[in-house]
């Protein structure tokens, strides 16, 4: 059966047996009221526009807690972003804590990375993570590509990239988001495939191995 896989997408959409998706669910103080359908998969996290709230020790216990459900399948979003708000040494703080459960759960990290990717390689050589690194909705120059393959990155693109950047990620370190969008992932793999200029059938099948990566 073919099945479209979605790394990443803020909107859940109508339960089809033909497409799996990683919902993504945010993180917070008032965490305890999350509730999860069995039935679908999750990724939790922090994300670094949310790092300025006060967190007590125990809501990264309850993330770590989350993080090893069976149909949580990652970590995330989370992450480094220069152009919010946020004091950029707490989003560090806040974001090594996550690399830590990231780590302990086994699970993929799903990162949003804003004019930080400095940095962002910097924690990676720091932490030397087990588990995948995916930065999720790329849209960087085929430059960052070269330097992030080199260092381990996954790359994860939605409804708007970069088609020379694409066409740099070797297609087993390629995954496919709709994000905040309510599209439907099918056109997502139809436009990539497109600009790669392959078979939808090809990239379909790709994407499913690579989805191997998650527990």
């Amino acid at each position: 059966m073919i099945v479209y896989y979605n790394l990443h997408t803020h909107i859940a959409q109508r339960k089809d047996d033909h497409v799996c998706e990683i919902v993504n669910l945010l993180f917070g103080s008032d965490s305890q009221q999350i509730a999860l359908d069995e039935s679908r998969f999750y990724s939790v996290g922090i994300h670094p526009w949310n790092a300025d709230r006060i967190f007590h020790p125990d809501d990264f216990v309850l993330l770590e807690e989350y993080a090893f459900r069976k149909n949580v399948k990652a970590m995330g979003e989370c992450g480094l972003d220069k152009l919010c708000n946020v004091p950029f040494e707490r989003q560090q703080d806040v974001f090594a804590r996550q690399i830590e459960i990231s780590d302990k759960a086994g699970k993929p990290l799903l990162i949003h990375c804003v004019k930080a990717f400095d940095e962002l390689i910097l924690m990676r050589k720091t932490y030397s993570p087990q588990p995948p690194w995916i930065i999720h909705g790329f849209r960087g120059k085929p430059q960052q590509v070269e330097q992030l393959l080199g260092k381990g990155f996954y790359f994860s693109f939605g409804t708007r990239f970069n088609e020379a950047s694409l066409r740099q990620v070797p297609l087993e370190r390629l995954f496919l988001e709709t994000d905040d969008t309510d599209c439907n992932i099918r056109f997502v793999y139809e436009r990539i495939a497109r600009t790669l200029d392959i078979s939808e059938e090809t990239l379909i099948r790709q994407i499913e191995r690579n989805f191997m990566i998650f527990p």
